[in-house]
């Protein structure tokens, strides 16, 4: 059998190597890695050297997506509607390609344009989705109200002037089928888990990753993640910097926010760059740690992604969101699902269980002098 994933984040990948390892260890399997993450180049170069998959292939599709103007958006609605041509095909494939499998997570205007190509070559072609973190299960984005291609492309389809490729979604594959509780479409595939005394595919996921494992960067007894929203994160950081020492505490920063910030308040910070913190984790022994997060997921998908009970500490009731009422929605969303999952784990997996979450600032030393 012949298939073709579709990659946009370095935890996709990961995904999809170890689906490929196991489900897939005797097919041909093709894979596209676009330009949502930094450094897709260099990563599809290690990809080809590692010669897990077949071919490899760069798309640069993100401005496309993310920032078209309006005029483009409706040409790409009547493109993606009507025509048979589109800006996002990529032009490395050959115009008759012939897969008899499509695997992705982001079912986005790059995947359903393929879906537009590949079912014309193969009618048999199946649909196949997969994880990103068990907070992805079953998750949908909070509208915006604005115009989208992608959900007026999918009302279109049902009046059945282009093929409706919900009707080609076969299956969905997870790490925690047993954490999803409504009923879903497809049948739900468990991967194999993930762990680090996988000599081999740590080895592998180092290489693809241009990871070194030579010295634990992450020495310090307290990591903190560091999200995305604007909620006076630095503050917080602060206040923990004051309970348990600056020369006891390391921030990973996040890559949209100003790197140094922290660094000149006194507060180290790590320098990893694109490597994620699955492999990092993958690698050293955080057993005697504490991870610490507002919103970030890192804390608690590595762990649960390999197995590990490792001492976390959520921060979100801390912290005033600060933005749009449809940035408080989405924290709101976010840290509920976190929320949740923790309970889940621990409730059925037996995971998680050195997770906590501080209700208040005034909490935090005692929390944290818990989990020690």
């Amino acid at each position: 059998m012949k298939y073709l994933m579709v990659i946009n984040t370095n935890y996709q990948l990961i995904v999809a190597v170890q689906i490929r390892r196991t489900f897939l260890k005797d097919d041909q399997v093709d894979i596209i890695i676009t330009d949502h993450s930094q450094g897709n180049e260099q990563l599809a170069q290690r990809l080809k050297k590692a010669a897990v998959f077949g071919r490899v292939l760069s798309i640069y599709n993100r401005k496309m997506i993310y920032e078209a103007t309006t005029k483009e958006k409706i040409k790409d609605f009547f493109e993606l509607g009507f025509s048979s041509e589109n800006r996002f095909y990529p032009k490395q494939i050959e115009e008759t390609p012939n897969y008899d499998g499509l695997f992705f997570y982001n079912l986005d205007l790059l995947v359903i344009s393929l879906f537009d190509v590949l079912v014309k070559s193969n009618s048999r072609l199946t649909l196949n989705l997969f994880e990103e973190g068990f907070l992805s299960y079953g998750t949908e984005k909070v509208s915006n109200g604005r115009f989208s291609r992608k959900e007026s492309i999918f009302k279109l389809r049902k009046l059945g002037i282009k093929k409706d490729w919900t009707k080609y979604l076969k299956k969905y594959y997870c790490f925690f089928p047993g954490l999803i509780q409504r009923e879903m479409p497809y049948q739900l595939v468990q991967i194999p888990p993930i762990f680090s005394s996988d000599k081999e595919l740590v080895k592998l996921i180092n290489s693809i990753f241009d990871f070194i494992p030579t010295e634990n960067k992450y020495a310090a007894k307290y990591i903190y993640f560091e999200g995305w929203f604007e909620c006076d994160e630095e503050r917080l950081v602060e206040k923990i910097a004051e309970i348990v020492g600056k020369e006891n505490l390391l921030v990973k920063p996040h890559p949209r926010h100003q790197s140094d910030r922290y660094e000149k308040v006194g507060i180290k910070t790590s320098s990893d760059g694109n490597v994620p913190w699955e492999v990092v984790q993958l690698n050293f022994d955080f057993s005697d740690k504490v991870l610490m997060a507002v919103s970030s997921s890192c804390p608690i998908v590595a762990s649960a992604l390999l197995r590990q009970n490792i001492p976390a500490l959520y921060l979100y009731p801390c912290v005033q969101i600060h933005g749009t009422k449809t940035d408080q929605q989405t924290f709101e969303k976010v840290t509920q699902n976190i929320k949740n999952a923790i309970e889940q784990f621990q409730n059925q997996q037996g995971l998680l269980t050195k997770v906590k979450i501080a209700r208040g600032q005034d909490q935090i030393a005692i929390v944290l002098k818990s989990l020690i």
